[in-house]
């Protein structure tokens, strides 16, 4: 029995594209479930970004304070909305 080998590559070729299509879902799959997660918030900033500002003399102390006490309950909020999604541990 003898076996086209252009046969052979038609099936390489066909298995290396496949291969290819299928990391591509993958990675987009993934890339897709990161952004989902995060905020596109320009606003949004860290208390490390508040403490430089203050520290330039950027932000009073009572805008810093505000500022501060705006991320702790957003970052509270996010904490709370995530522990439904989370399994608990049992104790």
């Amino acid at each position: 029995m003898h076996v086209d080998p252009l046969a052979y590559v038609g099936w390489m070729v066909a298995l290396v594209v496949l291969i290819l299509l299928a990391v591509g879902i993958v990675a987009l799959l993934r890339k897709s479930l990161r952004d989902d997660g995060q905020e596109d918030d320009p606003t949004s900033f860290s208390l490390s970004d508040l403490r430089k500002l203050r520290d330039k003399g950027q932000l009073t102390q009572a805008e810093f304070d505000a500022m501060k006490q705006a991320v702790i309950d957003r970052t509270k909020s996010s904490l709370v909305a995530g522990e439904g999604t989370r399994g608990r541990r049992k104790s």
